[in-house]
């Protein structure tokens, strides 16, 4: 049976919720701030394979189709980490969605290797 790991992609903002803030106010007064809360979660995946890294001879690019709504969450994704001014491991920010799997996998072997 494969092993599962747990791993959580990104951290979670939290804003302390004021339960007694007014929610709604007469229409010729501004509106109150009402904070929200912006949680991560949890994916997960089944043990890795273990390979031996020299002989992997397979390519590097991936080239594939996605579903409208799996096209719509790769771009919901990558422009929630561009809002949040997330960073590849070598410094860039991510901006594509190339770079949003790429933020994904990167994830994926720190957690491993943690």
């Amino acid at each position: 049976m494969a092993k599962k790991k747990t791993i959580r992609l990104g951290e979670a903002e939290q804003e302390e919720f004021t339960p007694d803030a007014p929610v709604a106010a007469p229409k010729n007064e501004p509106q109150p701030f009402i904070p929200t809360i912006s949680a991560g979660f949890l994916v997960e995946i089944p043990g890795l394979a273990t390979i031996d890294p020299t002989a992997h001879k397979g390519s590097n690019r991936i080239d594939t189709r996605l579903s409208r709504a799996e096209a719509a969450t790769l771009k919901r994704l990558t422009q929630s980490l561009n809002m949040q001014n997330v960073a590849l491991e070598d410094g860039r920010r991510v901006h594509t969605a190339p770079d949003a799997l790429r933020w994904i996998l990167q994830n994926v072997s720190q957690a491993e290797t943690a």
